[in-house]
C-alpha cells in the first residue's frame, strides 16, 4: 500500500493533562480520514506517550504533526524544552517510564531532532502497510 498523495495534519495543544487525549483523537481522526485505519492503533498509543510526555516533562504548549507520503506515516511532537526523552527502565510498580520505549516498540523508527531557539521534535515513522516489527 502506498500513500496516493502526500498529506500533513498539525494541531497545537495546551501543556495539560487532558491535551495527550485530545492529541490522540486529532491524530486517529486524521488516520481515518486518509483510509489508514489499520494504524490507528499504534501510532495512537504512540501519540499518548509522546503528548504525555510533553505535558508532564516539557510542561509547554506543544504542537502534533501526522503526515503520509509514499509508504511511510510520520508522526511528531514539537514542544518548546530541549531536554531530550530517554528510554527509560521501568519496574513493574512504576506508574511512568515506559513512554519512549513503547514508541520504540510499535514504530519502524523514532529519533529526536533540537529545534532553534529551544525546543525539540521527537518523531516516529510507521510502515503504511502493515508488518513485522524490527
Amino acid at each position: 500500500m502506498t500513500v496516493a498523495v502526500p498529506w500533513s495534519c498539525e494541531t497545537e495543544l495546551p501543556g495539560e493533562a487532558r491535551s495527550a487525549s485530545r492529541a490522540r483523537a486529532f491524530v486517529t481522526e486524521a488516520l481515518r480520514s486518509h483510509e489508514l485505519d489499520h494504524l490507528v492503533d499504534d501510532i495512537g498509543l504512540a501519540t499518548s506517550e509522546l503528548a504525555t510526555n510533553a505535558v508532564l516533562h516539557a510542561r509547554t504548549r506543544f504542537t502534533v504533526i501526522v503526515s503520509a507520503f509514499e509508504e511511510t506515516v510520520f508522526l511528531e511532537v514539537l514542544d518548546r524544552s530541549p531536554v531530550n526523552p530517554t528510554v527509560g527502565t521501568a519496574r513493574t510498580s512504576d506508574a511512568n517510564g515506559r513512554g519512549i520505549g513503547v514508541v520504540q516498540a510499535v514504530s519502524r523508527d523514532w529519533g529526536v531532532i533540537a529545534r532553534e531557539p529551544d525546543g525539540k521534535s521527537v518523531w516516529a515513522a510507521f510502515d503504511v502497510t502493515p508488518g513485522p516489527r524490527g
